[in-house]
């Protein structure tokens, strides 16, 4: 008999302790979301569907600047922001569409030039890489990304 309530209070402790450790395990995942998104700025914050708002909001200022970029071709910052959203997303041959339009205003930049550069390596078109390595390496030979750049296209 007492072996039967030990193992009873052994059994009803284990219980409580699995029980215990996946209710905390689901309250920690719920709200992990909450504690690790950024406080929002704005004014729309400050309702309850702030994550809502600042991911639509988000997605508003990425459509407004492809098509900003879309409608002014000729508008160099336009260009690279395009480029780099689409870098993002591993979409790479639209990322070198808008990189190579915005070469055509400044071929000269060296941002633009590496950003170019890494599009280009991740889209797996090694010789246009290599042309606009060669041309970042002229705009500045310490650029502090060729090593990584020439390593990549190797």
């Amino acid at each position: 008999m007492q072996r039967e309530k030990l193992l009873y209070a052994l059994i009803g402790v284990l219980l409580g302790a699995i029980l215990g450790y996946l209710g905390t395990d689901a309250l920690n995942q719920k709200y992990a979301t909450a504690v690790t998104t950024p406080p929002a700025t704005n004014a729309a914050a400050n309702n309850e569907s702030a994550p809502e708002s600042a991911a639509g909001e988000m997605q508003a200022d990425v459509t407004a600047t492809l098509e900003r970029a879309q409608k002014e071709p000729q508008n160099f910052a336009a260009q690279v922001e395009a480029g780099k959203l689409y870098a993002q997303i591993s979409r790479f041959d639209q990322a070198v569409a808008f990189l190579t339009q915005a070469r055509k205003l400044n071929p000269k930049d060296e941002e633009l030039l590496q950003l170019l550069t890494a599009a280009l390596l991740s889209k797996g078109d090694k010789a246009a890489a290599r042309e606009a390595l060669q041309q970042l390496e002229k705009v500045n030979p310490k650029n502090a990304a060729l090593s990584q750049l020439r390593s990549q296209l190797n």
